[in-house]
């Protein structure tokens, strides 16, 4: 049977997350039409084990990519996307666990040509197995900030060809990758969210995102550059933020200017830019007071 949607995976030391995953994947309740394409970085015996006993008892839905080094999680889910055979893709780490009829229901919008992109609600959980935590309600926020902040969470699911329209994920960064390319693909293409649960995002201080030497504050303000969104940038950041090349995306061995992906991407950039910088420095201190009162929970 043809897969319908294929889950991208960027695994590098994923030996205490693996066995859970691979049996949180099998439980999937349109597991007969998922692709699993797992791009492999610097692989451990212990994983490759793993992975060659799960091959075992179900052939043919894992396709296995290994590269010896170790590279960015955008490049290796770009690697995913362009290995991949379906038409519909979706983004599962594998420290995070989907509820089993997650892939089913995300689907379904995207099948029926209702949406291009489809997004839900997940929970927040300190330890991989747990289902119970705070719940993230991306649902509820408005359309208008699609472009502007990180709306679609660790479970979006979209139609492979807007890639063609978007652009892949930028390989420069190492925490902020699927932020930038989720407001690239809400440029392009109908986007639908669901109000589920779709699973559970495992935040134990030691993620890309989550650690405390992770570059997400400066990725995230290397993205509010590129978008003109001056009230979403985190100013003690900003020498570190210029080393990148924020004007343009790396993929593919090349740079691609962001223009490329976003209509008029100059003057809209512009425009938001000036209706944004009044708000900034109230924003800024908000961000930190939020970021600050979190991390002493």
């Amino acid at each position: 049977m043809a897969s319908q949607v294929s889950a991208i995976i960027s695994l590098y030391r994923g030996e205490r997350y693996l066995p859970r995953f691979l049996e949180n994947i099998a439980q999937q309740t349109w597991f007969d039409h998922i692709e699993f394409v797992i791009d492999h970085n610097s692989p451990s015996d212990v994983e490759m084990g793993l992975i060659k006993e799960f091959q075992s008892n179900y052939p043919g839905r894992l396709k296995h990519l290994i590269r010896q080094n170790v590279v960015p999680y955008g490049a290796s889910w770009n690697r995913c996307i362009r290995e991949s055979s379906a038409d519909i893709v979706t983004i599962w780490n594998v420290d995070d666990l989907r509820t089993p009829e997650s892939v089913e229901v995300q689907a379904a919008p995207i099948l029926s040509g209702e949406a291009d992109l489809v997004f839900g609600d997940h929970l927040v959980v300190p330890h991989q197995g747990e289902t119970q935590g705070r719940r993230k309600w991306l649902t509820s926020v408005d359309r208008s900030v699609y472009t502007k902040y990180f709306c679609f969470g660790p479970f979006f699911m979209f139609r492979r060809s807007l890639c063609d329209k978007a652009g892949f994920a930028d390989e420069q960064m190492l925490s902020s990758a699927d932020f930038d390319l989720a407001v690239r693909l809400a440029h392009h293409g109908k986007i639908r969210p669901i109000e589920v649960v779709l699973g559970y995002y495992l935040n134990e201080g030691k993620g890309l995102s989550t650690k405390a030497s992770s570059r997400r504050k400066v990725e995230d303000t290397v993205i509010g550059l590129r978008y003109g969104n001056l009230d979403r940038l985190y100013y003690h950041k900003l020498h570190l933020a210029l080393k990148y090349d924020v004007n343009r995306i790396r993929y593919e061995d090349r740079w691609h200017e962001v223009s490329e992906f976003i209509p008029d991407h100059g003057r809209e950039a512009t425009k938001r830019a000036l209706r944004s910088l009044p708000y900034a420095p109230l924003s800024y201190l908000a961000m930190e007071a939020y970021e600050g009162r979190a991390t002493n929970k």
